[in-house]
């Protein structure tokens, strides 16, 4: 009897597999060189410190094996796997620093595998994978510190805010989803729902209740001169000027998950002005 294959659900899921497929391949490097040889578009994620690729028909099924993709080989759906990709990964920009970067490894990749560098229209996307809880990381850091004073407070949000600016930067892959701006200095950790009015620490530090964006997009956003819909389509008001508009440029929509959508509700609702 066939075994039931379903579509993973979340990035982690994805990195799951990606982190079996190098395990098999670092011991097994010419094993799926015919499946290898076809791939058209890559996804990458960050484990220990590294980036690990995988190719969508091996990545975007649930609890995927190197078995069960050997005898399954003909059930798998590209088409399928990359449309539940989508949501969970970002395309990277090809004329960024990053796809350079990214390039260059999975070129090393391939050759452990006795393959040549990607093809030429090879695309690469990088998997939105959430951090290991920001709380734990706040009670690490500030375990044993007073908080008496509002100076002493004062310290603990400001860890709390770079917790959640390194986890962030984590998700987006160090870089703006909407202009591509991957210089540190020049990215704002913007929260959805402002860290003052969020009901509960846990809203506060939540990767979803934030967006990394460039200085400018940030400014326009945290005054509500623009937000998002659902499909992650940029909304303007039209308190904007058009010359102000235009250098609010775009890649692609924002690929928000429902949590993302449901704080960005409020955001239209209590932030955004669509007329004065």
């Amino acid at each position: 009897m066939e075994r039931e294959l379903y579509l993973i659900k979340t990035a982690e899921q994805a990195v799951q597999n990606i982190v079996r497929l190098n395990t098999f391949l670092a011991e097994h490097p010419m094993a799926l060189n015919r499946s290898i040889s076809s791939v058209r578009r890559w996804y990458a994620a960050r484990v220990d410190g590294c980036w690990r690729f995988g190719f969508s028909k091996f990545i975007g099924y649930a609890d995927m094996t190197p078995e069960l993709y050997d005898d399954n080989l003909d059930r798998l759906r590209g088409g399928r796997t990359e449309r539940a990709l989508n949501s969970l990964s970002m395309t990277v920009d090809a004329s960024s620093p990053l796809f350079a970067s990214l390039s260059s490894q999975l070129h090393e990749f391939l050759t452990t595998l006795g393959r040549d560098k990607p093809s030429s229209n090879a695309t690469i996307s990088f998997l939105l994978t959430l951090p290991t809880s920001n709380q734990s990381f706040i009670e690490a850091r500030t375990t044993g510190l007073p908080r008496a004073t509002e100076a002493e407070q004062l310290v603990i949000r400001r860890i709390g805010q770079d917790v959640f600016r390194e986890s962030l930067m984590r998700y987006w892959g160090g870089r703006c989803p909407m202009t591509g701006v991957a210089e540190p200095e020049l990215l704002r950790a913007s929260h959805i729902i402002p860290w003052a009015q969020c009901e509960s620490d846990v809203a506060r530090l939540d990767v979803h209740n934030g967006l990394l964006l460039s200085a400018l997009w940030d400014a326009a956003f945290d005054s509500g001169l623009a937000t998002f819909d659902d499909t992650g389509t940029p909304l303007f008001s039209t308190r904007l000027s058009e010359e102000a508009r235009a250098r609010l440029t775009t890649l692609a929509p924002l690929p928000l998950t429902e949590a993302h959508r449901a704080y960005m509700a409020w955001h239209r609702q209590e932030v955004f002005e669509p007329s004065p």
